[in-house]
């Protein structure tokens, strides 16, 4: 086993890790190793007292755990609201190390996921660095939400749900519509929908992740999807077991994808194309949906252009009959319907499931 160097420790993180080595030096612990995974347990006194003795316990912004395992020595490293965990693991013969990794992994298991749920990464820069926490989230059965939508985006995210391959032209997925269409419902199901074979790393600041190489490197590349297996192949020419594709999600990024970016945002709109399908994505496992709530007109030729996009897909307000459809479906009392003249969006449609009143439209006209 040989230590790992790649991962951004916080200053919490640095006390932990000075603490660790110090007892590497001090009892000679020759074989040790890096590993990071994902759990639902979390470290308690009682939980670390089943390992050993815990030498110290810092609990700041990232928990830490140095705990005497057999003859081997762990420090244990937890995110609070996370399922990430990482170990440092030291020992004085290689059986050691293995048998102290085999039991911080048994006193921590492997996440395990519902039915409905995925696991995602929730990626931010800190003045350390690029970081990122591991979060379940709930998602919802595309044949559970199909009726949220309109015919021609209905066939468009099905086509791309449950018939496009990634490597076959572009990867970059763009998602088009106005405030309360849907997007990220349909965000949701998708993640559900390609959880077998695809990773999904939602990013929190687009800005920074396009304004700073190293940012978005350190996402391209994390461990997360190398250690992550395919469960189910997306092609039969793929082996089970092969890491999984990930998923780069940036929301509401209308500025970046604009006709005057590089004049607003710099670097951003290049390094975005180049991405998906220039130099910096090959060999690449890596997909990008970008949704925006700017019309399609409005955005960079360089992005619409044939072949960028492996998916356009354009959200509209659900029209007069099937939003009345929806409300059926969703026991809205639509009476005889003579004051619903237009359509709506489904954040519309939603809050009139919770009581919000919609005004009743005026009928300019002869009534049938």
């Amino acid at each position: 086993m040989t230590f790992t160097t790649g991962w951004v420790y916080s200053n919490s993180q640095a006390f932990g890790l000075s603490r660790f080595f110090e007892q590497v030096i001090a009892r000679e612990l020759r074989f040790g190793g890096g590993e990071r995974w994902q759990s639902d347990m979390k470290p308690t006194t009682e939980r670390l007292a089943t390992l050993g003795k815990s030498i110290v316990v810092w609990t700041g912004h990232d928990g830490e755990a140095l705990v005497s395992v057999g003859r081997g020595l762990a420090l244990i490293t937890w995110t609070p609201g996370s399922t990430n965990m990482y170990a440092w693991i030291a020992a004085p013969t290689l059986e050691d190390a293995n048998s102290t990794r085999a039991a911080v992994r048994d006193a921590f298991p492997d996440t395990t996921m519902e039915e409905g749920q995925v696991e995602a990464d929730f990626w931010f820069h800190t003045p350390n660095g690029p970081q990122n926490v591991s979060r379940k989230i709930d998602v919802p059965l595309w044949n559970d939400i199909q009726g949220n939508y309109g015919r021609d985006v209905r066939a468009e995210l099905e086509r791309v749900m449950f018939h496009w391959q990634p490597g076959n032209g572009g990867r970059l997925l763009l998602w088009t519509g106005q405030v309360g269409t849907g997007k990220t419902f349909a965000l949701r199901a998708l993640a559900c929908e390609w959880r077998s074979w695809c990773r999904l790393s939602y990013i929190t600041d687009p800005e920074e992740f396009f304004g700073k190489a190293s940012y978005m490197m350190a996402a391209l590349l994390s461990e997360n999807s190398r250690e992550t297996p395919v469960t189910r192949p997306v092609t039969t020419a793929e082996p089970v077991g092969t890491p999984k594709w990930n998923l780069v999600v940036l929301e509401d990024c209308g500025e970046m994808l604009s006709r005057d970016a590089k004049e607003r945002v710099g670097p951003s709109l290049g390094r975005l194309l180049n991405l998906t399908d220039g130099l910096i994505g090959q060999g690449l496992r890596v997909l990008v949906l970008i949704t925006t709530n700017e019309e399609s007109g409005a955005l960079h030729d360089a992005v619409v252009r044939p072949g960028r996009c492996a998916s356009q897909a354009i959200f509209k307000p659900l029209d007069m009959k099937d939003a009345r459809q929806w409300r059926e479906a969703h026991g809205i009392d639509v009476g005889d319907g003579l004051g619903i003249r237009s359509g709506a969006t489904l954040a519309q449609l939603f809050a009139e499931v919770e009581g919000w009143q919609r005004p009743r439209e005026k009928v300019v006209g002869f009534r049938q």
